[in-house]
């Protein structure tokens, strides 16, 4: 699956030793927005690109699997809110983004918490009950 809307997504990095080597994907599919690229994928059309917001849900469901994890080098993408003027801006709008942006800053993107990993578990985002 490929991004028609944003082409830079199409470009996939993987890490082969020290380096980066980036594949230039294309696909006979193509969507313009993530969610359409993960419908296509879970209705088995091909593989894709998806941010880690959407596809480690999908994977913790087992509905997905990952494609070469130890390979993937999970670079960060950014993330936009493009809006009218401040004064034309409703504050709902102006609401949505201050969550998103409170959410995106205290979670890892896929939403598990940003905690420091218990010495116990050596995992990150868990915590031991004490």
């Amino acid at each position: 699956m490929t991004n028609s809307g944003v082409p830079m997504l199409n470009e996939w990095p993987f890490r082969a030793g020290d380096d980066v080597v980036t594949f230039s994907a294309q696909g006979h599919w193509r969507a313009n927005d993530t969610g359409m690229t993960a419908a296509m994928v879970l209705q088995g059309l091909g593989i894709g690109r998806l941010a880690t917001l959407v596809g480690d849900p999908l994977v913790r469901q087992g509905l997905l699997v990952p494609v070469l994890p130890g390979l993937v080098d999970l670079r960060p993408v950014g993330v936009h809110a493009i809006t009218t003027g401040g004064r034309h801006r409703l504050p709902k709008i102006r609401a949505c983004i201050d969550y998103w942006a409170q959410w995106f800053a205290a979670t890892d993107g896929a939403g598990a918490p940003l905690q420091a990993a218990s010495a116990s578990s050596g995992q990150r985002g868990r915590t031991s009950k004490a």
